[in-house]
């Protein structure tokens, strides 16, 4: 597929409802889609039901944990995103991440430290003159500390107020920063 035309969104984490309602919405209003996740069956799957957007979606193989690979996966994309959304997320149990300290990490990996690596690498991107607008999903949670989720909520937190300061600092870009906050 040609991702030459017309303006292109990158979507990492790309198999959340909510991202996938944003492939479809960028899709229909004529964006090129990079549709990115680790699961791109399920996203090969979703394009497959969705005849409109098939044509105008390329997936990819992303994982943002891999962080040593998200130099090479940006380096390799067909063009470079006027807008990004980040939506990749992982969810453990608050009682079960307070016992088990792989799975609290695995949040912070994906929601914050996965997050910086790859978003760090896109907003400092000097020859991509047409970044536009970084968008992070992000969660109530991660304004509000509940007991049920405040393991989960922090590492929201923590990605939210990353957004807040990459808001500031591409100002002078003329780059919009967003936070969707679900919940």
């Amino acid at each position: 597929m040609a991702l030459s035309s017309g303006k292109t969104v990158l979507v990492l984490g790309a198999n959340s409802d909510v991202a996938k309602q944003a492939i479809r919405l960028y899709a229909e209003s004529n964006y090129q889609v990079i549709a990115a996740s680790r699961s791109t069956q399920q996203l090969y799957d979703f394009v497959n039901q969705h005849a409109q957007i098939k044509d105008k979606t390329d997936i990819r193989y992303f994982d943002a944990v891999a962080f040593d690979t998200h130099r090479a996966f940006y380096d390799a994309l067909p063009v470079k995103p006027h807008v990004v959304i980040y939506a990749a997320g992982f969810l453990k149990n608050n009682e079960e991440a307070l016992l088990d300290w792989e799975g609290s990490y695995q949040m912070m990996k994906v929601h914050y430290c996965g997050a910086v690596s790859i978003l760090n690498i896109i907003a400092m991107d000097a020859q991509n003159k047409h970044l536009e607008r970084i968008i992070g999903l992000s969660s109530l949670s991660g304004v509000r500390g509940r007991k049920s989720n405040f393991i989960y909520g922090s590492t929201k937190s923590a990605f939210t107020q990353y957004l807040a300061g990459m808001r500031q600092y591409l100002s002078s870009r003329n780059i919009k920063v967003n936070v969707v906050v679900a919940g």
